[in-house]
């Protein structure tokens, strides 16, 4: 199980790296922005993870104890949290926007590159922590195929809509389009199948 965990973790910085090396090679000042935007992401994604950190223990736990319903209580519960709060993240972006952005950036473009981004991304906090939710529960059922199988399927969603639009549109922006996109197909995707599959089972045989 730690081996997949670790494994898909490590894509996150490499695939980041490369995301802004291919920014900055269309468009360097946005390619800034989006730099500056990642800090902010990670800060507001804190409270998802740390759900997500205090959930999957206790669905393992309760999995390996054979209550099946304690398991889909705690999904379902860590679900309607991460989806309120990726809500109320979404529209304090779109009201603080301009704010957040007059902190880190002084430049009239540059700034109205950082609004770009936090408009565009702050629709992705509300699929980005049930994907994130997800994910940990399939880990902590012992099935880190599926977690990989989901994360890997939102990666080619994003990869299809961004290369499509922006070979069509030519714009930049439309990478950012396409990240909320695909991480609202690949959750709602995921979380079906966990309440079709692992999320469906009554309980968990265990030994006497």
């Amino acid at each position: 199980v730690a081996l997949p965990a670790a494994a898909l973790r490590s894509l996150l910085p490499f695939a980041t790296v490369w995301i802004l090396r291919w920014i900055g090679s269309i468009d360097p000042e946005f390619a800034g922005a989006y730099g500056v935007g990642q800090r902010v992401d990670l800060f507001i994604m804190m409270l998802p993870l740390a759900i997500s950190s205090v959930a999957s223990p206790r669905i393992g736990r309760s999995w390996g104890e054979g209550e099946g319903v304690m398991v889909r209580r705690w999904v379902n519960a860590a679900v309607q949290m991460v989806l309120v709060y990726g809500l109320l993240a979404l529209g304090g972006l779109f009201l603080f926007g301009e704010f957040l952005a007059g902190i880190w950036a002084s430049d009239a473009s540059f700034q109205a590159d950082l609004i770009l981004y936090f408009r565009l991304m702050s629709f992705a906090f509300v699929g980005q922590g049930v994907f994130q939710i997800v994910q940990n529960s399939f880990y902590a059922l012992q099935q880190p195929r599926l977690s990989v199988l989901w994360s890997c399927i939102q990666v080619s969603i994003w990869l299809l809509i961004a290369g499509i639009a922006f070979h069509f549109e030519g714009k930049i922006s439309w990478i950012l389009v396409a990240w909320p996109i695909s991480l609202s197909l690949a959750a709602m995707g995921a979380y079906l199948h966990w309440q079709a599959g692992p999320g469906k089972q009554p309980s968990r045989e265990t030994s006497p």
